[in-house]
């Protein structure tokens, strides 16, 4: 990027140049005798560092400005940096949040499937009882059929 203040700087180095000038020719008009045009001459010197001056604080000033206007950008740079970072946390919140509600989901499905496993176990189980009451019944009124005792009733007497 070209500095900006470049130009600035340049019209200072002729202006100084140009003070120079007629420092030189002011001793040369003063070598001659003539103390009215090196009288001029000092005054035209003096003008032209007054204008080196008044350029050098332009361009320390325009300096300043773009100091102040680059922070300004970055400060903007951060501040839409901050935002977006904020918004990622919470598009990421957000996310952990379904993600925890899926897994609660995903929880509460395999705890119903356990229970109809269970439930179906369990009526398993109550259907193979009363599979085996309906069988120990049948026996017990077939006649010839082994009368043996059941486990939970007292054994008969003949």
């Amino acid at each position: 990027m070209r500095d900006p203040g470049a130009n600035q700087d340049r019209a200072v180095r002729v202006h100084e140049q140009s003070a120079e000038r007629h420092v030189a020719a002011a001793a040369r008009w003063e070598e001659r005798g003539e103390t009215e045009w090196a009288q001029f001459e000092r005054r035209c010197a003096e003008h032209e560092r007054e204008r080196a001056l008044e350029d050098r604080e332009r361009a320390l000033a325009r300096r300043e400005w773009i100091v102040n206007e680059r922070d300004r950008i970055a400060d903007e740079r951060d501040r839409i940096a901050n935002h977006r970072e904020q918004l990622a946390d919470e598009r990421e919140h957000s996310a952990d949040e379904r993600e925890g509600t899926a897994e609660a989901r995903e929880r509460e499905r395999l705890r119903r499937v356990e229970e109809h496993e269970e439930r179906g176990r369990a009526s398993a189980a109550r259907e193979e009882a009363t599979i085996q009451r309906e069988i120990a019944a049948s026996e017990r009124q077939s006649p010839g059929g082994s009368e043996r005792p059941q486990p939970d009733s007292p054994p008969r007497s003949q």
